[in-house]
């Protein structure tokens, strides 16, 4: 059972339209909801939500969600609609200048969380990194894992655990989503973002220079020449043939967009894998939650899930 509470009221009996998601293109989690205005004697005519309060929802005796309010939408004697969002909120708002020189990316994401008072668990990733930011952490986290990623070919994620910011790759869940579990599904496949030739170059002042190239000519045979420059700092060239085949390895395939939807599990969340034997549309095998929207509907829990291949 689902139990939401706005600072130490218990305010379930009066919400409604209860929604929550993630991504893993967004730093932070999203929870909308409507409160009733007026409809329970205790707290009538009496605003529960205010902008800075916690928000916290429960399944059982399991926090899915904790947060604070953010915005608040009023209309005369209507329902509220109140918007809150995790701690990560605030990495997205304030901003910072912090200056790497050659420290590895996990250090690195140390430091910056450090600054930002905020509690983090971090992977390990010793890509190097240097340069100097003038942004919001939350960009400032994106680059340095977009950079980590390009040079390894390991993709990493992030999510707030109550306060304390993870950085981590995928999480398998470890079960198989048949025929039998998933509710409209839908998928489209495409070469439009495919690319079988890389090129690495060295971005200088003066000059532009091709350090490294990697192709697959039975791909070039087959969809034709697709083809991405990649640029590098200078520090970088050591690197190029291990950036290039990274590049080669993560963009040479056959796009898909797929979603679906299941019975709610709490579990369930971005930069989780899951397995799907779905046959009609073809959706088999391992699959990455990107974006994952969970929604009670007249008291029946559903997770609306998009998924991309591994």
């Amino acid at each position: 059972m689902f139990k939401l509470f706005i600072g130490d009221f218990d305010v379930t009996r009066v919400v409604g339209d209860v929604s929550w998601s993630d991504s893993i293109d967004t730093l932070g989690t999203q929870l909308t909801f409507t409160l009733g205005y007026g409809t329970d004697v205790i707290w009538k005519g009496w605003e529960i939500a205010l902008e800075g309060r916690i928000v916290t929802l429960f399944y059982n005796n399991t926090i899915v969600f904790t947060g604070i309010c953010v915005a608040i939408d009023r209309d005369g004697a209507t329902p509220r609609k109140v918007t809150a969002f995790d701690y990560a909120f605030y990495l997205n708002k304030s901003d910072t200048i912090i200056q790497f020189k050659k420290i590895p990316a996990s250090q690195a994401l140390k430091k910056l969380l450090d600054k930002a008072k905020v509690q983090s668990s971090i992977v390990n990733i010793t890509h190097q990194i240097t340069h100097t930011y003038r942004t919001n952490p939350a960009e400032i986290l994106k680059d340095i894992l977009s950079q980590a990623t390009a040079a390894t070919g390991i993709k990493y994620f992030f999510e707030m655990r109550g306060k304390v910011l993870h950085i981590f790759t995928a999480i398998s869940m470890g079960r198989e989503y048949t025929n039998l579990d998933v509710i409209s599904p839908k998928r489209s496949t495409s070469i439009e973002e495919m690319r079988n030739s890389i090129l690495v170059v060295s971005n200088k002042e003066d000059s532009v220079k091709v350090e490294a190239s990697a192709q697959d000519a039975k791909s070039i045979s087959g969809y034709g020449l697709l083809q991405k420059v990649h640029e590098i700092d200078e520090n970088e060239v050591a690197k190029a043939k291990n950036v290039a085949n990274q590049q080669l390895k993560a963009l040479n395939k056959v796009g898909e967009t797929a979603s679906l939807r299941l019975r709610g599990d709490i579990n369930l969340r971005a930069a989780r894998i899951i397995q799907v034997k779905e046959p009609v549309t073809g959706l088999i095998g391992s699959r990455l939650i990107t974006n994952c929207a969970n929604v009670i509907e007249s008291g029946n829990h559903f997770v609306d899930l998009t998924l991309e291949v591994m």
